[in-house]
């Protein structure tokens, strides 16, 4: 089985005595058994001031977890910039990832290039500057608006729903309940649209 990971975060400026620590623990244990799942926890102090429950699970490329923290895998991440430095020189985005060395599809490439983790966060140390990024997406989106491909919604008229009905009067009444709520629904008139 693959394994996954769920990260919680918790600040350092929180009380973190050991019953709020074993608390939220509890609270990961009984999500895990709910869902037939079973793990093993660990809390870390990281560098960044904020304490990790790591609970096995998924790293996004580029990145490995040590005693609970995330920290950067420069292999992987070198490819990561790679990957941003040839699709802004022009490449598309499959070219790009396996010129990186990065076995990918264009949707895979793609989702990395969406990646906001390379940026930086709370977590995540940052792979790639915002720079880079946004220059990336620009590049992305023109791209897609000239192939026709952003795939926005077309402005449409609005739906018109039927508001007023009325019944016509009951002439038959019959015995079977079924029928009789046939015979009523088919009486049910509408105003004209």
């Amino acid at each position: 089985m693959p394994a996954l990971s769920l990260y919680g975060f918790i600040s350092s400026s929180l009380d973190l005595r050991r019953s709020s620590r074993l608390f939220i623990l509890l609270c990961f244990r009984s999500i895990s058994s709910f869902a037939l799942l079973s793990f093993d926890c660990s809390w870390k102090l990281c560098e960044n001031s904020v304490l990790a429950l790591s609970i096995m699970g998924h790293t996004p490329y580029g990145y490995r977890i040590e005693s609970g923290c995330a920290v950067i895998n420069e292999e992987e991440a070198t490819k990561i910039r790679n990957l941003y430095e040839n699709y802004i020189a022009g490449m598309a985005q499959s070219k790009a990832a396996i010129e990186a060395g990065i076995e990918a599809y264009h949707s895979s490439a793609k989702r990395l290039m969406q990646n906001r983790h390379y940026l930086g966060d709370d977590f995540y140390p940052a792979i790639i500057d915002q720079e880079t990024f946004d220059k990336a997406e620009s590049i992305r989106l023109e791209r897609a608006g000239k192939l026709g491909r952003l795939n926005l919604l077309k402005s449409s008229k609005p739906i018109k729903v039927p508001t007023h009905f009325w019944f016509a009067e009951a002439e038959k009444e019959y015995e079977d309940p079924r029928l009789q709520a046939e015979y009523l629904y088919s009486l049910i008139e509408s105003e004209a649209i």
